[in-house]
């Protein structure tokens, strides 16, 4: 029996059906072996993708967010799949095929402009969900009759540093089968680069040095061009990727600092003066305790103009006189507190009680106290300096950093922080005063009294 006799008894067998025979060289009519072939090539398109959504999954929150939208892609050709295999529909696997190219088609776009955005801090998990999105397509393209086309997932890096002694090596993450040829980059200047293939799917772009010297603060728009697919008739297709590259100036911030300080602190020490009495009948012994609060030694300051309240206080207090009847001897004043924030005189008198031929007598105690008052005069903020002779105003460069104390320790009343931040284009100005902060991608300040710090963080480089 011929092929052709065979192709006759069969015509009633699904094209698709038919297609799996031919390719595979199968002589019979398609028996429950070819069936059961079809349905596990779909079992492990599903697996990888299911690979896929679990590394999104673990993902931070600011990832998942973006790559919300392929991920979901991704979840309902899963449910699809799971939905034909359960159903076994005869037209499953072509289904299954549209639905995984137009998933990829639309995730994989979703996947670079994330990984555009997805740079330093998360580069190491985006490159994990990349690199799970690719080996899924290398996985899934193993499988008979499953195409799946030529894409990007991510590249990196997108921010170059300036001044630097060697090329860089820009990568792409990607799946590009070998037998549409390699991708070709077009440089700004016109010329044509074709790619080279590394390990774990990625293309590999070097960047002259005198190229990103020559685009300091600027963008470089380099071209990806990639065959798509075959043709026998028409041109092969193709498609035509921008990438943009950011170059970062040399300088990342300028900065310029207006500080101001209060001078040392004069006081006034005046003396106030203070006096009481405590009587006590015959026979009787009498403690009394007086306070006067620093407010009822200040009634006369002025906290307004003159002095500051808050650094003012009560320095010393002496007893400056005793008086009073004394009958018994033991009449006493004292001070249990005499600094701070008031003074508290204690007196004690005692009369002198009556005896068989003689009557009693009462007692008074009068004390005067002497207090000696720290009043701390009021100062104008002066313009104030740092320490070593540090400069006010300067530039730091990438991996730089300018750490500024205040003279003599001295806290800072105030100060004004002028930034620019050349790391926008065109360069960010801002203004800080005391307790402010500023962060940007790659610039971070902090101003306060005792210290101002100024960080410019450095890239990794990826070689």
């Amino acid at each position: 029996m011929n092929e052709t006799d065979t192709l006759v008894r069969c015509k009633r067998i699904p094209a698709i059906l038919m297609l799996i025979s031919s390719l595979l060289m199968l002589t019979g009519c398609g028996g429950a072996g070819d069936v059961a072939g079809m349905y596990a090539s779909l079992r492990t398109l599903e697996s990888a993708l299911n690979g896929v959504h679990s590394v999104v999954g673990q993902a931070d929150d600011a990832t998942k967010d973006r790559l919300a939208d392929a991920d979901s892609r991704m979840q309902r050709t899963i449910r699809t799949i799971d939905d034909l295999l359960t159903r076994h529909e005869k037209n499953g696997e072509k289904i299954a095929v549209e639905v995984l190219n137009k998933a990829f088609d639309e995730g994989n776009h979703e996947l670079f402009t994330a990984g555009l955005a997805v740079q330093d801090a998360e580069i190491d998990l985006n490159q994990t969900v990349s690199n799970a999105i690719v080996n899924a397509a290398n996985v899934i393209s193993g499988v008979p009759f499953i195409k799946v086309k030529p894409f990007i997932a991510m590249l990196y890096p997108t921010t170059l540093l300036p001044d630097v002694t060697s090329d860089y090596d820009v990568q792409l993450i990607g799946y590009f089968p070998d037998d549409l040829g390699k991708p070709q980059f077009v440089m700004p200047d016109g010329k044509r680069v074709d790619a080279s293939v590394g390990a774990d799917n990625r293309l590999h772009l070097p960047i002259p040095v005198a190229l990103v010297n020559s685009y300091k603060g600027k963008r470089v728009k380099v071209q990806l061009k990639y065959k798509t697919g075959k043709r026998f008739i028409l041109p092969d297709a193709y498609a035509e990727r921008d990438v943009w590259l950011d170059v970062l100036p040399s300088t990342v911030l300028a900065y310029r600092i207006n500080a101001m300080a209060l001078p040392d602190t004069v006081y006034d020490r005046p003396v106030v003066y203070r006096d009481a009495g405590t009587p006590a009948d015959a026979g009787e012994a009498r403690n009394r305790d007086i306070p006067w609060g620093f407010d009822d030694l200040t009634p006369n300051i002025d906290f307004s103009n003159t002095y500051e309240k808050g650094a003012s206080s009560i320095e010393s207090t002496i007893i400056a006189g005793v008086g009073g009847n004394n009958p018994t001897g033991d009449n006493s004043c004292s001070l249990p507190e005499s600094a701070g924030q008031r003074v508290v005189l204690h007196e004690y008198a005692h009369g002198k009680p009556s005896k068989l031929f003689e009557g009693g007598k009462g007692a008074d105690v009068y004390c005067k106290i002497a207090i000696t008052l720290k009043l701390a005069r009021r100062g104008q903020a002066v313009a104030w300096h740092f320490k070593n002779a540090v400069a006010e105003s300067g530039n730091i460069q990438w991996g730089g950093d300018v750490e500024l104390f205040p003279e003599s320790d001295k806290s800072l009343a105030s100060a004004l922080l002028d930034l620019t931040d050349y790391t926008f284009d065109p360069p960010q100005h801002r203004t800080l005063s005391l307790n402010q902060s500023y962060r940007s991608k790659f610039v971070q300040v902090n101003d306060t009294p005792t210290k101002i710090s100024m960080v410019a963080r450095t890239l990794p480089r990826i070689h």
